[in-house]
């Protein structure tokens, strides 16, 4: 059966194309060139790679962790997850979409949580929730021994990354039809969104403690004036500048107080105008990352916005327009923000101006998850493309492309 976050997801895939949301055709202006590719293995990846000093990770939809060499894209090991559970919206494919590094192991979400041998390959361990719950498909940050997971049922795990046993479950809403969403760390801290499914659905973030599983704060978003418009969590907890930010259904983003969760800033939905097809803003779904000192926050409008924490002030504004709706992950590095669309791609935008330094992948490809930076690379997974490098900077105009 459909777990309540899939149910939302189709929902705003559907609620996008709607006729009251569709602007007329707005003329199409050219897209930035590709950056250079350093390799590419063909495949099915899904989620966001992850890497080490000479491997990239990364998950296929056949429900495999693949090991690639950093250096030239050869498959180092394929393994198995082992995850058997049937889900209604992936059926028998990789649930998941994200891998952590815990010491000696890469540790994979598919429904299950799966550790792996980073060097060989071998299944060290599998952690398999009671009653289904799935915490591998809102897989988390780690850190040292202990790897955290939101799940589809309002709990959250920390899993003892040596033995795959767990060390705490805190239940965060006592109540069907809530999703926890993939933890992050802060400090002593872990951080998650979540999205309680009522009609109209609610959600906010919350504060555990690492070591317990003590709920420090929580935080519900506030109820706008219209009774019916859905408040749901669509993007963070991101951290920037001493505020944990999170962002409601109904399009406004909330900054909270790190020991409190108290609200200090609202940011509110983008009004337009908006140069793409899609000009409603209720819903939208705004992705978050931080960038530095700013907050980038995407929109279903294709609109992108970085904010200021210290000033609070707008600092640029991207927008996309034909290009479509952003994604719902995106990543950063000292030189670009990196923001998948839902159209198959991914933008790289220089985090001081916004400008679009390049743009890699197409509808063909499926590039739909934020890629992972590394230095002077990029690692992408296209759903039917498989596993890009490609360099970080585009080349100057007018310079030569090496054979």
């Amino acid at each position: 059966m459909p777990t309540p976050h899939h149910i939302v997801i189709a929902g705003l895939w559907a609620c996008a194309f709607a006729p009251s949301w569709v602007a007329a055709q707005p003329s199409v202006p050219p897209p930035p060139a590709p950056p250079p590719q350093v390799w590419h293995m063909p495949g099915a990846a899904v989620g966001t790679p992850t890497h080490d000093a000479d491997t990239v990770y990364v998950l296929d939809k056949h429900r495999e962790v693949l090991a690639l060499d950093a250096d030239d894209g050869r498959l180092k090991w394929r393994s198995a997850t082992g995850v058997t559970s049937t889900d209604a919206i992936f059926g028998l494919t990789t649930s998941g979409t994200n891998l952590v590094l815990a010491g000696e192991l890469v540790i994979a979400g598919d429904w299950d949580v799966v550790a792996f041998d980073r060097r060989s390959g071998a299944r060290r361990w599998s952690y398999q929730a009671e009653g289904g719950d799935g915490p591998g498909l809102f897989l988390g940050a780690a850190r040292g021994d202990t790897v955290y997971a939101g799940s589809v049922t309002g709990r959250v795990y920390a899993i003892d990354a040596l033995s795959g046993r767990a060390r705490w479950i805190a239940r965060l809403e006592d109540r069907p039809l809530v999703s926890v969403f993939a933890p992050e760390l802060d400090g002593s801290q872990v951080l998650v969104g979540y999205s309680v499914y009522d009609n109209p659905s609610t959600g906010g973030l919350a504060a555990l403690d690492t070591s317990s599983g003590r709920i420090l704060w929580k935080t519900r978003f506030p109820r706008p004036a219209d009774p019916w418009r859905h408040t749901n969590r669509t993007g963070g907890p991101v951290v920037v500048a001493g505020l944990v930010f999170g962002s409601a259904g109904d399009g406004n983003i909330y900054g909270l107080d790190r020991d409190t969760g108290a609200i200090r800033w609202t940011l509110p939905r983008l009004t337009g105008p908006f140069a793409g097809y899609l000009t409603a803003t209720d819903p939208d779904h705004r992705t978050l990352v931080g960038a530095g000192g700013l907050l980038v926050a995407g929109s279903t409008t294709g609109k992108i916005v970085a904010y200021d924490v210290e000033s609070r002030a707008i600092k640029w504004e991207h927008d996309a327009g034909p290009w479509g709706s952003t994604s719902f992950s995106f990543s950063a590095d000292d030189a670009h923000v990196y923001i998948p669309f839902l159209g198959g791609f991914v933008a790289a935008l220089d985090v001081a101006t916004g400008d679009a330094r390049w743009r890699a992948g197409d509808f063909t490809v499926g590039m739909i998850w934020a890629p992972d930076p590394d230095g002077e690379r990029v690692y992408a997974a296209g759903s039917r493309g498989g596993v890009y490098a490609y360099e970080r900077r585009a080349r100057e105009s007018g310079a030569r492309r090496q054979p």
